[in-house]
């Protein structure tokens, strides 16, 4: 096997970046070695910059460099979202000769922004991602039956009295008040 075959990483995709931090999965693929007698390929990788050792331990398929055996296509499973990642790869014959690196990829670190505290209720009362009627008559039906209360529907749900500002205030208890402005907000009478 010629030590100076060139291997191409044609692509790579994250996978699981979301707004809440999971691993991520980085799918690799390349172009196959034309060599008679390839054995295998050999995935490198690491976390944080592309300078030195590619010395990757997150993977779940353990610590790089991964032989990914005959395969041109390969997931990396695990990797921490929150890290940019490089990859190489080298392709291997059967007497354990090993080309050059392939060119190097990156996979980004995922953009999370910052949650951002709800601090005011908002009159969903029943949890459906809108405000409308049905959540007046929940907040109605919740006001007259306190068993009813839980404390999704008390957070979302005990908006009067308003702030100088317009905004839900609260007074800690749900009641006909409540249902009452959150009504008002369904017709568009009151925004928050």
């Amino acid at each position: 096997m010629k030590k100076s075959i060139c291997l191409l990483l044609l692509a790579v995709s994250c996978f699981g970046a979301s707004a809440q931090v999971f691993a991520k999965d980085v799918t690799l693929n390349w172009d196959r070695n034309t060599e008679p007698d390839l054995a295998g390929y050999k995935l490198y990788y690491k976390a944080g910059s592309s300078t030195g050792t590619f010395d990757g331990s997150d993977a779940v398929q353990g610590k790089s460099p991964v032989d990914v055996k005959n395969l041109n296509t390969f997931t990396l499973n695990g990797l921490d979202p929150a890290k940019d990642y490089f990859f190489e790869v080298t392709a291997y014959d059967a007497s354990g000769n090993e080309s050059a690196f392939s060119n190097m990829v990156q996979a980004y670190a995922a953009v999370v922004p910052p949650a951002v505290p709800d601090t005011a209720a908002s009159g969903d009362g029943n949890g459906d991602g809108a405000v409308n009627i049905a959540d007046a008559l929940v907040i109605l039906q919740a006001s007259l039956k306190p068993a009813l209360q839980t404390q999704a529907m008390k957070a979302a749900g005990d908006v009067w009295p308003l702030d100088a500002n317009g905004k839900p205030k609260g007074d800690g208890v749900i009641n006909l008040n409540d249902a009452r402005l959150i009504l008002q907000r369904a017709v568009g009478l009151v925004s928050w």
